[in-house]
């Protein structure tokens, strides 16, 4: 399983500081991996994750009605909305 995130841009930093830990947390883990966790930053690679279709459980779009859309049209695994 692999988490990831994408928030905006007034959350940037914070979200890179609290993956950062996140993933050197779990280093110190032997059940989960450290790249369990990834920090999606740009919509493109939004675009590249949701087509992936293998390796990822679940995405959770957070953002405006437009990532959401596109989520929508273009996701290959589950995903939910809001």
């Amino acid at each position: 399983m692999r988490e990831t995130g994408k928030g905006g841009k007034e959350a940037q930093n914070s979200n890179r500081v609290l993956a950062g830990l996140i993933r050197k947390t779990l280093s110190k883990s032997d059940s989960v991996p450290e790249n369990a966790i990834i920090l999606v930053e740009t919509r493109d690679e939004v675009t590249k994750l949701v087509k992936i279709g293998s390796g990822i459980d679940l995405i959770i779009p957070r953002g405006g009605k437009s990532l959401v859309k596109k989520v929508d049209e273009l996701s290959t695994v589950p995903y939910i909305g809001h």
